[in-house]
C-alpha cells in the first residue's frame, strides 16, 4: 500500500527532524529537506539514520533552491516513486499591525505559505502518480485571531485555505490531503531557544527603527520589550513532539486518514491555544473578542 519514499521539509529541528527518524525506523526512504544541511540538526539526523534518509539542501523561500532539490530527488528516486510530501517549514514574526514591517510580513508569507506552495507544486506530480498523500503542517493559530501575532496567524489561515482547496482538487486523482494543527510544542521544537529569542530582539529593534514618530510616541519602546518578555515567559509547552509525529504517521499511512488533526500540546491540564482553535468557529464575535482581550490583555499597555 505504501510506496517507499517521502519528501519532507525542514528537518533542521522539530517535527520534520523527528518524523524523518520515525519514518526511517518504519523502513521508508526519506528525502529530508533542510535549510542548513551542515547544521547541528542535519548532522545529528545523518549520524543516526540509515542510508534510506537523504538530506537535501532546500530553501523553500527560494525558487532556484527548490528546483535544485527537485533535480537531486529525481536522481535518487526509488522505482516506486514518492508516496507522500510533508511541507512543514515555519517562520514566526511577532508584533502589532502598526509595528510590523512589510519585509517581516513578506518573509513570514514566503516561508509559511509560498514555501508550502513551492514544495507542493514541485513534487505533486509524483504523488498524483502514486495516488499518495499530502500532509501539510499548519497550526492551531490558523483557526483563530490573536493580537500581536497577526502576521503568523494570517499565514496559517491562508495555508489552511490553500490546503482545503488542494484537498478538493486532488479528489479526482485519489490523492488524500490532510492538515496537522499542532498546539503549543514550542519547547520541543526550535521556537524557544537562544537563537530564536535573539532573532525576536533583532526584529523588535528593526520595528522600532522603521516605526513612525507617531507610533513610537504612542506606544513607547517598553511595548516592544514586553512583547519579547511575554514570549520568553511561555514555558508551558509539551516536552516532546511525539503526539504530532503520531498524527503525521497516521495521516501518511492510514487507509482512511482524517482531514484535520488538531493536536493539543502543553504540560498543563489543557492547551489554551488548542481550546481557542476548537471553540472559535462556534463563538459569536462579541464573545470571542471579549475572551481574547481577557486572555492577552490587549486592551491595556504593559507596566
Amino acid at each position: 500500500m505504501v510506496y517507499s519514499a517521502y519528501q519532507l521539509l525542514n528537518i533542521d529541528t522539530g517535527f520534520g527532524h523527528d518524523l524523518a527518524k520515525r519514518l526511517d525506523v518504519l523502513g521508508f526512504t526519506v528525502f529530508a529537506g533542510c535549510l542548513h544541511p551542515k547544521g547541528d540538526g542535519a548532522k545529528a539526523l545523518g549520524s543516526k539514520a540509515s542510508k534510506r534518509v537523504h538530506i537535501v539542501s532546500m530553501d523553500v523561500g527560494n525558487d532556484k533552491s527548490m528546483a535544485e532539490a527537485l533535480d537531486y530527488v529525481k536522481t535518487k528516486l526509488p522505482k516506486k516513486g514518492i508516496w507522500g510530501i510533508v511541507p512543514n517549514a515555519g517562520f514566526n514574526v511577532m508584533g502589532d499591525v502598526e509595528w510590523l514591517t512589510i519585509g517581516l510580513v513578506h518573509k513570514a508569507m514566503n516561508v509559511n505559505l509560498y514555501g508550502m506552495i513551492r514544495l507542493t507544486k514541485a513534487f505533486l506530480p509524483f504523488v498524483r502518480k502514486s495516488q499518495g498523500r499530502v500532509v501539510i503542517v499548519s497550526s492551531v493559530k490558523g483557526c483563530y485571531p490573536c493580537p500581536g501575532d497577526s502576521a503568523y496567524h494570517a499565514t496559517k489561515f491562508a495555508l489552511e485555505t490553500v490546503a482545503d482547496s488542494l484537498r478538493l482538487e486532488m479528489i479526482k486523482f485519489d490523492v488524500k490531503v490532510s492538515i496537522i494543527e499542532p498546539g503549543d510544542f514550542s519547547a520541543a521544537t526550535a521556537c524557544q531557544n537562544k537563537v530564536q529569542f535573539k532573532r525576536y530582539r533583532e526584529e523588535a529593534e528593526e520595528m522600532w527603527r522603521e516605526a513612525s514618530d507617531s507610533v513610537r510616541t504612542t506606544y513607547g519602546k517598553r511595548y516592544l520589550e514586553a512583547m519579547i518578555e511575554k514570549q520568553s515567559a511561555s514555558l508551558n509547552s509539551y516536552p516532546t513532539t511525539e503526539p504530532v509525529i503520531d498524527a503525521l504517521e497516521d495521516a501518511l499511512i492510514n487507509l482512511t486518514p482524517r482531514t484535520r488533526y488538531l493536536v493539543g500540546g502543553t504540560n498543563k491540564m489543557f492547551d489554551i491555544n488548542a481550546m481557542a482553535a476548537r471553540l472559535h468557529p462556534y463563538l459569536p464575535t462579541w464573545l470571542s473578542d471579549w475572551l481574547y482581550t481577557k486572555w492577552t490583555g490587549c486592551d491595556k499597555f504593559p507596566e
